[in-house]
């Protein structure tokens, strides 16, 4: 087998994805995941799925896997499976596979699962919407219908997701959730500029002054907007 040229494939990426700039280039996680996609393949994302589904107990970290990855490709090929006809036997591990990789795609195969004759099914669409509302955080004219529909399902597994889903949303509206996301969207903020200034590469560099210095004027920055 042949081993991969890390350097051809980061210029082919960079190429495709506008990373190069006058002062060095830019490559971060979505261009990381587009090479990964391109090395794998679509048929080879497409096996990870069937065998994911085969029920072999040593397949289950596919999941993490694609979740790594969040593969739209996997996402698509996993709604295709839904709507195959012999999906009746894996709809559950399916859903439960979209929980995994949480590709916002997915959205669109909830409702029509979350009343559905299973109640495995059920569970597994609800367990989805879950992860979506918080992993994709999905805009509030989309979710709220759903949870409208949730809280008197005749599925008790789904009233109780129902339930987890509403304590979030309240802690996550409430005061205190508000102050730490600030907190937090500062700190990440700073983390994306490091890794700026880390992977503009190969000519220009800062000092450990200067970037202090530059540290110090986004926190002063912050501040002023608060």
């Amino acid at each position: 087998m042949n081993t991969i040229n890390w350097k051809n494939e980061i210029h082919k990426q960079l190429k495709k994805s506008g990373g190069y700039r006058e002062d060095g280039y830019s490559f971060g996680i979505g261009s990381a995941s587009q090479l990964l996609h391109s090395l794998l393949g679509i048929k080879n994302i497409h096996s990870a799925v069937d065998y994911y589904l085969s029920g072999d107990i040593i397949a289950l970290p596919i999941g993490d896997i694609l979740k790594l990855l969040r593969s739209e490709e996997a996402t698509d090929y996993c709604i295709q499976k839904l709507y195959s006809p012999k999906s009746k036997d894996y709809k559950p591990d399916v859903l439960r596979l979209l929980k995994d990789i949480c590709h916002p795609k997915s959205f669109s195969v909830v409702e029509p699962f979350l009343f559905n004759e299973d109640p495995s099914v059920e569970y597994q669409a609800a367990y989805l919407f879950d992860m979506l509302m918080f992993g994709s955080w999905l805009d509030e004219e989309d979710y709220l219908p759903i949870l409208k529909k949730m809280k008197n399902h005749p599925n008790q597994a789904v009233k109780e997701t129902y339930k987890s889903i509403k304590k979030s949303l309240r802690l996550r509206n409430s005061c205190f959730y508000s102050s730490l996301n600030s907190i937090n969207t500062f700190f990440w903020h700073i983390f994306h500029k490091f890794e700026e200034i880390r992977l503009i590469g190969f000519r220009k560099s800062f000092s450990e002054d200067n970037l202090q210095e530059y540290l110090k004027a986004m926190a002063e920055e912050s501040k002023n907007k608060n």
